[in-house]
Order: C-alpha cells, then sequence, then structure tokens
C-alpha cells in the first residue's frame, strides 16, 4: 500500500511523500508484493478494507479527510 498510499498523500502536502515513491516501490518489488493481490487479497475485500479504512481518527491528521470513496479508489489502485 505504502507506494499508493503516499502518491494520495503527496497532494495534501505530505512533505517529500512524492519523493519517496520510488522507494517504496522497490521495497514492495524486493517483498514480491507490489500489489493487493500479490498478497491473497481478493477484489471484494476491498470494500471492508474501504469500510474500515474511513473509519479511522487518524485521517483528520491529513486534511481534507479522505472519504470512504476515496480510500476505495486507493484500494483499487493498489490492488
Amino acid at each position: 500500500m505504502l507506494p499508493h498510499t503516499l502518491v494520495a498523500l503527496a497532494p495534501r502536502g505530505a512533505a517529500h511523500a512524492g519523493d519517496l515513491v520510488a522507494l517504496a516501490t522497490d521495497l514492495a518489488r524486493r517483498a514480491q508484493a507490489s500489489r493487493l493481490r500479490d498478497l491473497g487479497i481478493d477484489e471484494a475485500t476491498l470494500d471492508v478494507c474501504a469500510d474500515a479504512a474511513a473509519e479511522r481518527a487518524e485521517l483528520d491528521h491529513t486534511p481534507p479527510r479522505a472519504g470512504r470513496d476515496e480510500l476505495r479508489a486507493l484500494y483499487a489502485a493498489a490492488y
């Protein structure tokens, strides 16, 4: 998730998030888990993940708070 999450955080002003994408992508590749499906996650689980993530209070720390649809799109991009 990290490479995809960093891309989503960059427009929210996360300092150097964009600079870290290449590193995060390389680490995911080395772990042989660049995509959620590489970890055995099925597509139906993405909705469950988005629902759970949307309830996290930590989202308030990266304004504007990501909504459930944005989170679902993030999971889809990582799938």
